[in-house]
């Protein structure tokens, strides 16, 4: 596909973001970027439902700034 194609997502919105724990966000988050690759764009693969605990957002969150200082 070339080299500047960048890939977005793809965690699991309701099984992921909803119904895991912090950690198993932070581990999902890991294992997209991996198997994307770099560069990688961590998202939610649709609408993020309501009621998604912030505990998994920050999770999110926290592995994007991991991964952006190479941890």
């Amino acid at each position: 596909m070339g080299d500047e194609v960048v890939l977005l997502g793809d965690l699991d919105p309701v099984t992921v973001l909803l119904r895991s724990s912090p950690e198993a966000v932070y581990q999902a988050c890991a294992r997209c970027h991996e198997e994307a690759g770099d560069p990688y764009v961590l998202a939610a693969g649709c609408e993020v439902p309501p009621g998604t605990p912030e505990a998994s957002l920050r999770s999110m969150l926290q592995y994007a700034e991991d991964a952006g200082k190479g941890e």
